[in-house]
Formats: C-alpha cells, structure tokens, sequence
C-alpha cells in the first residue's frame, strides 16, 4: 500500500517539473517549411527590457534543403499568463491567445 501512495504522489509531482517560464534561454525549436523546402530554427537567446518589460529575444534562422543559411532575424516576445505579445515599432500586441474560445 505505501508503495502505491508513493507512486501517486510522485505522478502528481510530475506536473510541478513543467515549463513555467515563456521561452529559457537556451530553447531551440526546429520548424519544417514544407512549401519551399528547408527548416526554421528559432532560438531564445537573451532577455531585455523594452517599455519596462522584460522580453525574450528570439533568433530565427532559416535555412535551405542544402542545409544553407538564408537569412536570420529577430523577435522581441514574453509570455503573458495565457498569451504571448509581440513587439513591433508599434509597441507590445497580443501573438498568441491560449485561453481564446471560438
């Protein structure tokens, strides 16, 4: 018996080890691009501040079927409880919407 309550608290403590924080430093995502062939990479390389808010700067770099680099830009984001807002010349807006009901 101890040993099934122990292996319940432990499945329930798994959910406590999940990803808290939008984008570590460090987080590498690799997207296919189907349509043109080659792959994204985007990568969270430091934060900074920008009105106030600490954000994310993520590098994207895409590449060709030959595995060749084609260009590289970067983003400005942070995670928002249930979204992730952008930065653009025009200020901070909303990217993703997690809690969005259709």
């Amino acid at each position: 018996m101890k040993k099934v309550i122990f292996l319940l608290l432990w499945c329930f403590s798994i959910n406590t080890l999940a990803q808290d924080e939008f984008a570590p430093i460090g987080a590498t995502w690799y997207y296919d691009i189907d349509y043109v062939g080659g792959y994204l990479k985007v990568e969270s390389v430091k934060d900074t501040l920008i009105d106030s808010q600490t954000t994310k700067v993520l590098e994207f770099e895409r590449y060709n079927m030959e595995g060749e680099l084609i260009k590289t830009y970067k983003a400005y984001m942070y995670g928002d409880s249930d979204s992730v807002m952008h930065y653009s010349e025009e200020g901070f807006y909303k990217y993703y919407d997690f809690s969005l009901v259709a």
